[in-house]
C-alpha cells in the first residue's frame, strides 16, 4: 500500500529479498540500488539467513527471516513463504524483488497478492546444464513465467529466459546492472599499501572473482606462464576468495611462477589494486552481468575476456550480435574477446591449449602495441557510462510504478 510521510508524499513500499548480503555481484547489485532507490520508495530488504555484518551497505530497514543457511533449502521452502506472507502482509508491502534462484522460487511461491519481480542474474541454461536439479529446473520454467516482471542483465540472459524458461517476451525487462562511477572514482585514488608496491611497478595483469571453477583462473595462470617468458617483469594477481585457492597456488608453484602470482584474497576496496595495474582478464566460463569487468573499465584499464556467456559480448562488442561466438581473438570496439576455455586444467605439463594460447597472444600484443592499448583504455571510460547508476535506476522506478 501507499503511505504518506510528514511531507504528504505518497511513497511505494518496495521488499528486496536475498539469502544474504555476503560477497557477491548480485548482493552489490542489491546495495546499489536499494540505498539509490530509498530517495524515491520505502525500501525493505528481507534477508533468508542471519548475518551479524553484511559485506554491502544497505539503507532502510533490514531484517533477517531466518538464522541458518545450511537448513535443507526444499523443505525449508513452507517455512520461508510463511515468513515472507507475514513480513509482506503485515508492513503492507506493494512490491516483492527477489534475486537468485532460490529467493526467486521463494518471491513466487509465497501465497500473496502483490506485485513479484525476479531478476536472473546468471545464464542459466550454462549454470545448470550439469546439474541434475530437476526440481529446480521444473520449478523455474513452471513460476517465472508468472511474475509481473523478470529482469534480466543482458539480452542473451532474457533470449534464454523467453527459449528454455518459457517466459513470455512481454514480461522481459532488460536492466543492466548499476554502478556508482564517482564513488569508484574516489575509491580506486587510495593509496595502495606499500608492502604491495613492487607488484605495480612493471607490467600487471589483474583479475577479481570468486576462486572456483565458473571463473576459469587456472587458465589464466597457465596463459600467463607463457606471458612471462615474453614479458619478464610481468606479475599476475589475484583477487578473491575460495575453494579452488589451493589448487591454484599449488599450480604456480608447478609452474614455477609462484614468485610472480599475488593472491591478494578479498579486500574491502579492490578497485585501488585495479587502478595500478595494466591490464584485466576475466577468464570465465560463464557470467551473468560481469561486474569486475565493468568495474575494471571504470577504473580505466583495458579488458581481456572470454566470448562467454553472458555479458562480456554485450558489454565489449555491442554493435555484434548477441550470439556471435568468437573463434580467434576479437578486437572488438571496447575490449578485447577470445574463445572460451573447454575443460579446466591443473596440469603444469600439458600443453596450453587452443583457447589459452589466444589469451596469452592477446595480452602480448596488447601490451605491445601502445596505440592500441591507449585507445581501450580511453573506450573503456567511454563505455561505462552507460552503466551510471542514474540511468538504471530511473528504469526500475518505471518498473516499480508500472
Amino acid at each position: 500500500m501507499l503511505y504518506e510521510n510528514k511531507f504528504n508524499i505518497k511513497k511505494t513500499k518496495v521488499a528486496f529479498l536475498s539469502a544474504k548480503m555476503s560477497l557477491g555481484g548480485a548482493e552489490r547489485v542489491i546495495s546499489n540500488l536499494v540505498n539509490a532507490l530509498t530517495s524515491e520508495v520505502e525500501v525493505h530488504t528481507l534477508l533468508l539467513y542471519d548475518q551479524t555484518k553484511n559485506d554491502y551497505p544497505l539503507k532502510g530497514k533490514v531484517v533477517s527471516l531466518g538464522d541458518n543457511e545450511k537448513r535443507n533449502r526444499i523443505t525449508e521452502i513452507p517455512y520461508y513463504c510463511s515468513k515472507i506472507k507475514e513480513y509482506v502482509e503485515s508492513n503492507e508491502i506493494d512490491c516483492v524483488i527477489s534475486f537468485m534462484e532460490y529467493p526467486n522460487l521463494l518471491n513466487m511461491l509465497t501465497p500473496v497478492k502483490v506485485k513479484k519481480v525476479v531478476s536472473v542474474r546468471n545464464f542459466m541454461s550454462e549454470k545448470w546444464k550439469n546439474k541434475k536439479g530437476v526440481f529446480w529446473k521444473t520449478s523455474f520454467r513452471l513460476l517465472y513465467r508468472k511474475a509481473a516482471a523478470v529482469v534480466c542483465p543482458t539480452q542473451i540472459i532474457a533470449k534464454d529466459m523467453e527459449d528454455n524458461y518459457n517466459v513470455p517476451q512481454k514480461k522481459l525487462k532488460l536492466i543492466y546492472n548499476p554502478y556508482e562511477i564517482e564513488k569508484l572514482s574516489k575509491t580506486m585514488l587510495e593509496v595502495v599499501d606499500e608492502e604491495y608496491n613492487n607488484w605495480f611497478n612493471g607490467t600487471t595483469i589483474i583479475t577479481m572473482g570468486n576462486l572456483s571453477f565458473a571463473k576459469g583462473h587456472c587458465h589464466l595462470i597457465r596463459s600467463f606462464a607463457t606471458v612471462k617468458k615474453h614479458i619478464p617483469n610481468a606479475k599476475l594477481v589475484i583477487l578473491g576468495e575460495g575453494q579452488y585457492r589451493s589448487r591454484l597456488i599449488q599450480l604456480t608453484k608447478d609452474l614455477e611462477i609462484s614468485d610472480d602470482v599475488l593472491f591478494l584474497g578479498f579486500q574491502s576496496n579492490p578497485h585501488k589494486f585495479i587502478k595500478q595495474s595494466n591490464i584485466y582478464v576475466l577468464s570465465s566460463y560463464y557470467e551473468g552481468f560481469p561486474n569486475a569487468l565493468a568495474e575494471a573499465m571504470i577504473c580505466g584499464l583495458p579488458v581481456i575476456s572470454t566470448d562467454c556467456k553472458s555479458g562480456p559480448r554485450e558489454i565489449l562488442a555491442p554493435e555484434t550480435e548477441i550470439n556471435s561466438l568468437v573463434s580467434a581473438v576479437e578486437y572488438a570496439e571496447y575490449g578485447v574477446l577470445f574463445p572460451v576455455f573447454k575443460a579446466e586444467c591443473f596440469d603444469a605439463k600439458e600443453e596450453l591449449s587452443v583457447e589459452e594460447l589466444y589469451l596469452s597472444k592477446a595480452i602480448i600484443n596488447l601490451m605491445g602495441n601502445r596505440e592500441l592499448y591507449e585507445n581501450y583504455k580511453s573506450k573503456s571510460n567511454v563505455r561505462v557510462l552507460d552503466f551510471h547508476i542514474k540511468n538504471i535506476i530511473n528504469k526500475w522506478l518505471e518498473l516499480i510504478n508500472d
